[in-house]
């Protein structure tokens, strides 16, 4: 995952497909886990992109939760020699089992409703108080 996760995060235009087999393994439940992606990728195509669209995705985690430097902290603790877990630990203070549970989280489906509650919320308060307070001044 660490791999292909920091060319992805490279890539200029980064893959639109990988959006859509993340979203339909997210609400299925057939995500791989991110452990299983430490050493070795699927051999089956569409496990392949899974793979890759997983790996993506984490690392963009990693790089928004964590910042830029625990990217390099992680090229430094694998360049080093550290395997998959203790370099995740040793860079950033965690295990890896936490940071996929908090990227899993994110990851969730949302309902209509949090949705639109998170994209307008501001316009939403400020009706709500413009309202309140249009009420106070009839009731004057």
């Amino acid at each position: 995952w660490f791999n292909e996760g920091l060319a992805s995060l490279m890539e200029i235009v980064p893959d639109a497909g990988y959006g859509v087999v993340l979203e339909t393994a997210v609400s299925t439940q057939t995500l791989i886990p991110i452990a299983d992606l430490c050493y070795t990728f699927p051999i089956d195509s569409q496990q392949t992109i899974l793979a890759y669209a997983e790996s993506a995705a984490f690392m963009r985690h990693i790089q928004a939760t964590y910042g830029n430097e625990a990217i390099t902290r992680l090229i430094a603790a694998y360049g080093d020699g550290a395997d998959c877990f203790s370099g995740v630990e040793r860079a950033l203070g965690v295990s890896l089992t936490e940071i996929e549970a908090d990227w899993l989280h994110e990851s969730e489906p949302q309902s209509p409703f949090t949705t639109a509650w998170k994209e307008s919320r501001l316009w939403l308060l400020l009706l709500a108080g413009g309202g309140l307070f249009s009420l106070l001044l009839i009731k004057k």
